[in-house]
């Protein structure tokens, strides 16, 4: 399992990196007497960074190859001289690599990213998991307010070593790719270059209906051995970003990555692991309300899953988003799904003419408020449909009939809506009844 790190330079240390980027003229060295420590590993993501006059700049990224015990034995894999290796002393691990091409830079790394990076709070010496990320701390002025200027210290760490999260070294990433696209454009090299490169344009936030998804996927392969390039998560990718849920992206097609759904398995894997823990006793993101609320039935997550995929949503225009779907847990394509269904004017007419044929009257089922009597002419025949099986457990399918209706006012429809498992048109009413009943005591 792939982690993420930035490693501090000082700004003398830097300074001497972007004359050497050592050894022969690539970055794929560093020294430290913490890596193991640390827990650092084949396959992990090192970012160098240095601040500079209060500014954040990321100066390259080594994926890890291997860790020697001291100088001497990296002296004799690099096979150069003592001098283009840092510690006399011979007393720090020596962090080897990837083969690369890619030298040392300075892409300076702007203050709206800058707030988005989260690391992993340090513990007797070693970074834990925990819901409340750390922050970089920025310097204060004389009023005790914050500065645009970063506080060195917040980075050191342990050994200059600060464990990123895998959202934030993402960031970094796409950050120090555009910079060396840069510089292909331009025909220049970024060693010793300050750059200034284009911040990625920050993806729209995940919503449920994603999330519901690639939390059916954790579950359903939570034992196989899922990495960015398996077809499960590229099947994923590729049904996001056919969901119309964000058409003012400029890139819907190419929108959520097998990186991004891969990310946030790792994240769901790390509620699973603070719940195991009893950690996680307050909900923070969206991803941890999700969790809570449809991890315990994995059916029904499964059943609502198939739904969003089924729906008629995928590849279709925006619909106008109202601010119901956005309270439903459920997710904006379950909820226009089930709206569907409740709108079905063939059925709902039906279902009107039966009541009427039977009873001479519409009112609602658990209040029992009559439009017609409280608005007159302009209030007959007025009446809303629930359809009272609950999303999670519709199948995609499935057709709906009479009986599935319930014929309610507005106000106890979104009753009706507001608690999961929803409430039962009876339950409403014998709370009513209760409610009535302790007031008239």
């Amino acid at each position: 399992m792939t982690k993420y790190f930035t490693h501090y330079r000082t700004n003398e240390e830097w300074e001497d990196e972007q004359k050497f980027s050592e050894p022969e003229g690539v970055l794929n060295h560093a020294c430290s007497k913490k890596f193991r420590y640390m827990g650092i590993s084949k396959g992990d993501w090192i970012f160098i960074v240095t601040i500079l006059k209060g500014k954040l700049f990321l100066g390259g990224k080594i994926v890890v190859d291997r860790i020697c015990k001291n100088r001497t034995e990296a002296q004799k894999i690099f096979g150069c001289d003592v001098d283009k290796l840092s510690d006399r002393n011979n007393n720090q691990e020596h962090l080897i690599g990837e083969s690369t091409e890619l030298g040392m830079c300075s892409i300076h790394v702007a203050l709206d990213m800058i707030k988005e990076l989260r690391f992993f709070k340090i513990e007797k010496g070693r970074p834990v998991i925990t819901s409340k990320l750390l922050k970089l701390v920025f310097e204060k002025d004389k009023y005790g307010s914050d500065t645009d200027k970063l506080d060195r210290q917040t980075l050191r760490g342990l050994s200059g070593l600060r464990q990123l999260t895998e959202e934030s070294a993402l960031l970094l990433n796409n950050l120090l790719e555009e910079g060396y696209k840069l510089s292909n454009q331009n025909n220049t090299t970024l060693n010793n270059k300050v750059v200034e490169a284009n911040q990625p344009e920050q993806d729209p936030p995940w919503v449920r209906d994603e999330l519901i998804l690639i939390l059916n996927l954790y579950f359903q392969h939570s034992q196989d051995n899922l990495t960015q390039n398996h077809p499960k998560i590229i099947e994923v990718s590729e049904i996001l970003n056919s969901l119309s849920i964000h058409p003012e992206s400029s890139d819907q097609a190419t929108l959520r990555s097998p990186g991004d759904i891969y990310m946030q398995l790792r994240n769901f894997q790390r509620f699973e692991l603070n719940d195991e823990q009893s950690e996680l006793k307050s909900s923070n993101s969206l991803e941890e309300k999700i969790w809570i609320e449809l991890s315990v039935n994995k059916e029904n997550l499964n059943n609502l899953a198939k739904l969003i995929i089924t729906s008629g949503y995928l590849n279709s225009p925006q619909v106008n988003v109202v601010d119901e779907e956005e309270e439903f847990p459920e997710g904006k394509i379950a909820y226009r799904e089930h709206r569907r269904r409740e709108r079905n004017r063939k059925l709902v007419k039906k279902a009107k003419q039966a009541r009427k044929s039977r009873d001479g009257y519409l009112r609602c089922e658990v209040c029992n408020f009559d439009f017609h009597k409280a608005y007159g002419d302009v209030g007959e025949d007025y009446i809303e449909c629930h359809h009272t099986k609950p999303v999670s457990q519709l199948k995609p399918h499935d057709k709906t009939t009479i009986r599935d209706l319930a014929l309610v006012c507005a106000n106890c429809h979104r009753m009706l809506h507001r608690k999961r498992p929803w409430l039962h048109p009876l339950e409403l009413k014998e709370i009513i009844r209760q409610v009535q009943s302790s007031s008239h005591q």
